[in-house]
């Protein structure tokens, strides 16, 4: 899902979301241990996350990270991404992970773990907030990931 093209910054500078200046900023922020909030567009992860909603990101060790979590990445493009993770494997001595947007059919290109630069912790609808570090949100999420796995084979 990538983001909205402007949002402003703490220090009130715009930022192009789709742009590597996001995803500087999001390094910046992430490596101090802040939060990261912004807004995201495009569909690819409806019904979790619509066009218009906030994230918010919280650093996140790679070890930490599991099939079900919604994760900021840099995609092959150097583009900000906010998908799910589906699988994290090791290959050749390096953690892979491969990731979709819930609305997709397909997964996408599997990624370094490196490329990963937090977790999606809350989410802001219009009318709600879903707090995804609430347990009962984690276990949906597994559950959610591993039926989305017949939905791809069908």
């Amino acid at each position: 899902m990538q983001t909205y093209s402007k949002t402003k910054s703490k220090t009130s500078r715009e930022v192009g979301l789709a742009t590597p200046n996001l995803l500087e900023l999001a390094r910046q922020e992430l490596s101090k241990k802040r939060a990261f909030r912004f807004q995201v567009s495009g569909n690819s992860m409806y019904p979790s996350i619509c066009d218009g909603d906030y994230v918010t990101v919280e650093p996140a060790p790679v070890q930490k990270i599991r099939a079900g979590d919604i994760v900021l990445m840099a995609s092959v493009s150097n583009t900000a991404l906010v998908h799910r993770v589906s699988k994290v494997e090791e290959r050749n001595g390096t953690s892979l992970m491969i990731t979709r947007g819930d609305a997709a059919n397909f997964q996408d290109v599997p990624i370094p773990a490196s490329y990963v630069l937090g977790r999606v912790t809350v989410i802001e609808h219009k009318d709600r907030l879903v707090n995804l570090n609430n347990p009962f949100q984690r276990l949906l999420a597994r559950l959610y990931n591993f039926l989305s796995r017949f939905r791809s084979k069908a």
